[in-house]
């Protein structure tokens, strides 16, 4: 048979592949912003995406190639909203709030990535800068960021904020300070547990929002008027 005859069933067995491995990422995603990408079974994730493990284990053979591919996305997703953030006029400020509270949502992904060798790790890094900085001067050239800020301060403020997330969520102590603190008192642990880590949850993202933007405003030539949310 010529390779004419089978080119009709090789587009919808692309178009299979991409819908396989986007509803994977998805589903890796999701679980990976809930808990410990360590604690996370692959079969979990198969599950969520509605395949079987068998499909997954062909497009991720582990937890950390799945992680990078997770983290692949989250870069496009940045570049993309850089793109369009300058396309749609929007502000730096909005731009840069939607990335820290994106990574310190990732946590549990971010902190995978630390384990990676150190040249992929500096490579990662870059490349987020690299998408942030030409965002960076046009804001500057507007006049709404300070001249004096640089990309290295932009990395060491993004840092931070990622610290100080895995911080508060691991430490009783600093998420009680934030309003989070759980219930310790309660004797018994059903539904009513899961109703106080829910609330604790929302407090502790009211919280780093509100951290987010005060960090924030130290860049910028003037003081953010909108609400901390």
């Amino acid at each position: 048979m010529s390779q004419r005859g089978h080119r009709p069933l090789s587009a919808p067995r692309r178009t299979d592949a991409r819908r396989n491995r986007t509803a994977i990422l998805r589903a890796a995603d999701e679980a990976f912003t809930d808990n410990s990408p360590r604690l996370v079974p692959l079969h979990e994730i198969a599950q969520r995406a509605g395949l079987g493990r068998a499909t997954v284990y062909r497009y991720f053979p582990d937890r950390r190639a799945m992680a990078v591919a997770v983290a692949e996305e989250y870069f496009e997703a940045l570049r993309h909203a850089v793109e369009a953030a300058e396309e749609e006029g929007r502000s730096f400020r909005d731009l840069l709030h939607w990335a820290a509270t994106t990574m310190t949502s990732m946590r549990p992904l971010v902190a995978l990535m630390r384990e990676l060798p150190e040249h992929d790790q500096q490579r990662y890094f870059e490349r987020w800068i690299g998408i942030l900085t030409p965002a960076l001067h046009r804001a500057q050239r507007d006049g709404d960021v300070r001249p004096d800020v640089t990309a290295a301060d932009l990395a060491l403020i993004l840092i931070s904020l990622d610290l100080a997330a895995t911080a508060s969520a691991q430490a009783p102590h600093i998420t009680a300070i934030t309003g989070g603190a759980a219930d310790t008192t309660s004797a018994s642990r059903d539904d009513g547990q899961r109703d106080d880590e829910q609330r604790d949850d929302e407090q502790h993202a009211a919280a780093m929002r509100k951290l987010v933007t005060v960090m924030l405003d130290g860049l910028f030539t003037q003081p953010n008027t909108e609400p901390n949310g």
